[in-house]
């Protein structure tokens, strides 16, 4: 039974750890989206058969999805009021609306930001050091074209980031089959291009 009240209800009187474990990120990060949702023009053309879902609540109900890697769409709607072709467009649209907003948010540091990010990294043993870089691996779908290319221990997609002090990404390379090493990766991204030698590479 679906439960209507879920996001205009229970999810704003989530305790704080409660609903990071829902939904990923903070309130204050999710109204703060919120806000540039609604103001773009991915939200503001899109009315559904019963009226338009707020943009909070898209983002909501996107964010509940992705975070929970084995949820299903009946998932979701078995959760929230929506129907599975609205859940469908959402994901789709606010997929599109956060892949153009990165650039504004995933950014390299400037210079001042650099000198506090190696300050930090200096008081703990690590001097001339601006962030760490590590690859993982993200969950897909078998691919219909040269699907052994793409295995690897998980079977997943790679990408490479790179972090600050504050664990805030600050590049993302996503380029390569999950059966390519690490250090191929790396050799091959715009940043090895660049020649960012001040960098902590971890060894996962």
């Amino acid at each position: 039974m679906k439960n209507e009240n879920y996001l205009e209800e229970t999810c704003p009187n989530m305790m704080t750890n409660y609903f990071f474990e829902h939904f990923r990120i903070s309130k204050a990060v999710i109204n703060d989206i919120a806000v540039k949702f609604e103001g773009s023009d991915r939200y503001k053309r899109h009315t559904g058969q019963y009226g338009k879902i707020s943009a909070l609540n898209q983002v909501l109900i996107f964010l509940w999805f992705i975070g929970h890697q084995t949820a299903s769409f009946c998932d979701v709607i078995d959760r929230i009021d929506v129907t599975i072709r609205s859940l469908h467009r959402i994901i789709k649209r606010m997929a599109i609306f956060l892949c153009n907003l990165s650039p504004q948010i995933i950014t390299w540091p400037s210079n001042n930001e650099k000198r506090i990010i190696e300050q930090h990294f200096r008081e703990n043993g690590f001097p001339n050091i601006i962030g760490v870089i590590d690859g993982s691996h993200l969950k897909i779908d078998k691919p219909e074209n040269d699907p052994d290319s793409y295995i690897n221990r998980q079977c997943y997609y790679s990408v490479q980031v790179v972090c600050d002090h504050t664990i805030k990404s600050r590049d993302i390379f996503v380029d390569y089959r999950g059966s390519v090493h690490d250090s191929r990766v790396y050799r091959n991204s715009p940043l090895s291009n660049q020649k960012m030698w001040s960098l902590f590479f971890t060894r996962g």
